[in-house]
């Protein structure tokens, strides 16, 4: 079965608690080493989510937005087929140009990014490419 399976069955078993409590310290654990082996590229890119994640929210770990950043980037970089993580990784890296967090502020970069979201599929994106394209054009303003 090979070391990165089983880490991956312990880590989102610690992540969900479906065995009953959850423990995010230990689900973090194994989910690094699913994404530093990347023997399974959708189980990988399933990870490097998770852990973005729990990174931008210090979920289980020290919140590091500029780590999530990292995570994200990963799953785009790497060869993990669009449908199981290209897409949400652009769109929470949308999400943290768009907020400034872990990287320098960019309504042009989350467009970016939540475009590339949508061409992958991620629904969740649909109406943010026009609504940060709005904000830049001054049509849109933040109260």
């Amino acid at each position: 079965m090979g070391v990165a399976p089983a880490a991956f069955e312990l880590g989102m078993r610690n992540l969900t608690g479906s065995d009953g409590e959850r423990n995010l310290e230990a689900a973090a654990r194994w989910l690094e080493i699913v994404g530093e082996t990347q023997n399974d590229p959708a189980k990988a890119g399933c990870a490097l989510i998770n852990l973005g994640v729990m990174r931008r929210v210090g979920d289980g770990v020290e919140q590091n937005a500029a780590e999530a950043v990292r995570y994200y980037r990963a799953v785009l970089d790497a060869e993990i087929a669009p449908q199981i993580g290209k897409g949400p990784a652009a769109h929470q890296l949308g999400l943290l140009y768009f907020k400034g967090e872990g990287v320098e502020q960019s309504w042009e970069e989350a467009a970016r990014y939540f475009e590339q979201a949508v061409a992958f599929g991620y629904e969740e994106s649909q109406e943010l490419p026009t609504v940060t394209k709005g904000l830049l054009s001054g049509e849109i303003t933040l109260l």
